[in-house]
């Protein structure tokens, strides 16, 4: 969804709520007084929901610091030394090494000296700590947060804050649950997620509002399970009126993520783009001067899974999400029309190319899981956040991670 603009740090209210401390956690199924230890779905790292986020990484430079006075601290948690607050500080690589300020490590952390502090990275605002690392040579920063704070900030990038409560409940335990199915299976990389629309958007402090706070506190812990275990709850903005079972997207059938009718007709629910041969050679390469378009291959909904481009240089078949991504497309569920003065074949003259190809489309995103827009119009018509989930992912369950003492 569209991205908020970045607040000045002096508009900023912080929670004060106090932490979790720690406890032991654990699995429960609401309405149901089976437990089942947390440590089966998050092994060596159950004591912990502090998730790493990839804010940035390949840089030579990465510009850090802290709203309050700051702490510096090597890769074994021992202060190595302050920063001042509001004063930026820049991370560079030196000898093979981290040199931020002037202190050097193979891992350098960044951390407020206060609950209420904040972090900067470049030129966005982030609760928690910033580690940074050298990976394949370059640095990478990484946004050590608390998965609730993370949940807040995800949900007003995602979905913003005018959407009604219910729907962001929803998208709040949708993302949820995504964070920690991922996190699950990387707890061996630098980081858990990154914090682009390739997982799902993260902008920090400057995308929280009190009704995004509010969707994640009502629902705080709850995530949507299949026999038992969190669910890879995608999700996007614009189904065009049907989501689609995962396998005709993707590859893996999953039992929770089937099609559904979503009839609720939203902003993004039709487009229209108009492509030259030039700007498609561009784009793609590989053929020449484009002389047709043509879609092989779709789901039974009628979104395009494969293409053929053919051109004077020879011809290729595409994959139609590469094709999405390369000409930056709402969709796959779109149809190609070419316009303009096209001439068959010939022994007199060679074919000639279209003026432009017209591709007209519907929806916004891949079509699998919620539709964030369809969340929309499902809470509209008075759906509660766990009846627009079960419309979405079909045969789960909700789950709360609880802690005892």
């Amino acid at each position: 969804m569209g991205e908020r603009e970045n607040q000045r740090l002096q508009t900023l209210k912080p929670s004060k709520s106090k932490r979790p401390r720690t406890v032991r956690w654990l699995w429960q199924v609401v309405g149901s007084s089976i437990l089942i230890w947390l440590v089966l779905l998050f092994p060596a790292q159950a004591e912990s929901l502090l998730l790493r986020i990839g804010i940035v990484e390949g840089q030579n430079q990465i510009r850090l610091g802290s709203s309050t006075n700051g702490q510096i601290l090597d890769r074994n948690g021992q202060v190595l030394g302050s920063t001042t607050a509001m004063r930026p500080i820049d991370a560079r690589i030196s000898n093979r090494s981290i040199r931020l300020g002037n202190f050097r490590g193979d891992r350098l952390r960044l951390q407020p000296q206060t609950p209420e502090g904040y972090v900067f990275i470049h030129d966005r605002w982030y609760r928690g700590s910033v580690d940074v690392i050298i990976a394949d040579g370059k640095l990478t920063a990484i946004n050590r947060v608390d998965l609730e704070d993370y949940i807040a900030s995800v949900v007003g990038s995602e979905m913003g804050d005018r959407f009604p409560l219910e729907a962001l409940k929803a998208q709040a335990i949708a993302s949820r649950t995504y964070a920690l199915f991922h996190r699950n299976r990387r707890l061996r990389e630098s980081y858990d997620l990154g914090d682009s629309q390739l997982w799902q958007v993260y902008r920090g402090v400057a995308s929280e509002s009190p009704s995004t706070r509010q969707s994640t506190t009502q629902t705080r812990w709850q995530v949507l399970t299949h026999n038992g275990q969190t669910i890879d709850a995608v999700f996007h903005a614009s189904s065009g009126g049907r989501t689609e079972n995962v396998e005709e997207i993707w590859t893996q059938p999953l039992p929770y993520l089937r099609g559904v009718i979503d009839s609720h007709v939203s902003p993004p629910m039709h487009w229209q783009e108009r492509f030259s041969p030039n700007a498609i050679e561009a784009a793609i390469g590989e053929v020449g001067t484009v002389l047709d378009l043509e879609i092989v291959a779709q789901t039974p909904n009628g979104r395009a899974t494969e293409l053929r481009l053919r051109g004077t240089a020879g011809t290729i078949e595409i994959a139609a999400a590469s094709l999405r991504r390369k000409l930056n497309l709402d969709s796959t569920w779109f149809s190609v029309t070419a316009i303009g003065p096209t001439v068959g074949a010939s022994t007199a003259r060679a074919e000639r190319s279209p003026t432009y190809f017209a591709l007209s489309g519907r929806g916004f995103g891949h079509g699998v899981g919620m539709s964030q827009w369809g969340a929309f119009g499902l809470a509209q018509r008075n759906y509660t956040h766990r009846q627009i989930l079960n419309f979405y992912y079909r045969d789960t369950q909700l789950g709360a991670i609880s802690i005892q003492e």
